[in-house]
């Protein structure tokens, strides 16, 4: 997935179920004035827009987020299936392997259409980043073992395992957090009678 990172520079901006909840209720009781004013209609113009804008951006959001979700998933059952197989191939098609899923799984599809699509989200983008960086430390050990014969590669990929399992936490929690702001948006609209 090839995104323009600086496009969605403003993406921090999303729809919590506080703004959505307080900006259709702002909106509805401006819906029910007999007599409104230029000035009025013009906030409420604004109101709509931002309602509007938050919601765009919270999609976007959820999107860079359902792209580090699929990456980490995909790379943590890869390394999990690479633990159980490394054990049957030969050593040179094992090493091969794993040099593989770092170049391809984890450096191009985790970090740079993963973890890079949410930098716009600092405290997420650093979390990540922190996570990443000591899955790579396990897997470069585990590279290095196995490439040893040390039987230690099992357990450093156990642990790298765990790693991409808390990304893969990480990006599930705030793609929740997203939507139950889009939630809390429909179901006050829904309410509308």
């Amino acid at each position: 997935m090839q995104t323009d990172l600086f496009a969605m520079l403003a993406l921090t901006d999303v729809l919590t179920s506080s703004t959505a909840n307080t900006l259709i209720k702002e909106i509805l009781a401006f819906l029910q004035q007999k007599r409104t004013s230029k000035k009025d209609k013009a906030e409420m113009v604004k109101k709509i827009a931002k309602l509007v804008n938050l919601s765009n951006n919270t999609g976007q959001a959820i999107s860079c987020y359902m792209q580090l979700l699929k990456n980490s998933t995909e790379a943590s059952v890869h390394s999990t299936e690479l633990r159980r197989l490394l054990k049957e191939l030969p050593k040179n098609v094992g090493t091969a392997q794993l040099e593989k899923f770092e170049d391809v799984r984890f450096q191009r599809h985790l970090r740079k259409e993963g973890i890079e699509l949410i930098h716009q989200f600092r405290e997420d983008y650093e979390s990540a980043s922190r996570v990443y960086a000591e899955a790579e430390r396990h897997l470069e050990c585990a590279i290095n073992d196995y490439r040893q014969n040390n039987d230690g590669y099992n357990q450093e990929i156990e642990h790298l395992t765990r790693q991409l399992d808390e990304l893969v936490v990480l990006a599930t929690r705030r793609i929740d957090e997203f939507i139950e702001g889009l939630r809390e948006a429909y179901k006050v609209l829904e309410s509308i009678k």
